[in-house]
């Protein structure tokens, strides 16, 4: 919280009680579609690794539909819940039971893109699956937002992001910069 002097008087529709955002060089909405930008890309270096545990199978059910909040970009390996009193590691590799298994991807024509597990055996039913895959990172809207990346690639990553973010912005204002100021940039 700062008070800024401004050396002209400005227009009666200015609060002094108002909340303002000061910007050096661009404007906020325009920083964060350039991390945004990079954030989309950054999947395609460095993806995300995760497990998801949100499916329990259910009877005749051969094919289930994957989590769209994932981002899914593949899927490395699934296992099975086979010992629901067990307390340490109660998984086991599905295709260890005999069970093989296919994911792939579908495109509406509205451009919504759903993923699917197969299986080519009904699965053991009311099991967990744990499902080991790796997708891209989720555009950061809020302040709040974390980019959810850690471990060795991390400063390199998140470096890639300050970059990538930097050199669009200069992009975009080299592109609305009159001849003579582009070779400055």
């Amino acid at each position: 919280t700062s008070t800024l002097l401004f050396h002209t008087v400005w227009p009666t529709g200015i609060t002094a009680a108002g909340t303002y955002e000061v910007h050096q060089k661009f404007e906020r909405r325009r920083v964060k579609e350039a991390i945004n930008s990079a954030v989309r890309r950054l999947g395609l270096y460095w993806h995300r690794e995760f497990i998801d545990e949100s499916i329990t199978t259910t009877t005749n059910t051969w094919k289930y539909t994957l989590p769209a909040t994932a981002l899914w970009m593949g899927v490395d390996r699934v296992e099975v819940e086979v010992n629901t009193n067990e307390a340490t590691y109660p998984y086991a590799d599905i295709r260890e039971l005999g069970i093989d298994w296919k994911v792939y991807p579908t495109t509406s024509l509205a451009g919504v893109q759903t993923w699917y597990l197969q299986f080519d055996t009904a699965p053991p039913v009311t099991r967990k699956l744990r499902i080991f895959g790796r997708g891209f990172y989720a555009d950061l809207g809020l302040d709040a937002d974390v980019l959810a990346i850690a471990g060795r690639w991390e400063g390199s990553a998140v470096e890639w992001v300050y970059d990538w973010a930097r050199f669009e912005l200069t992009d975009w204002q080299s592109q609305k910069a009159p001849a003579f100021e582009v070779e400055k940039l």
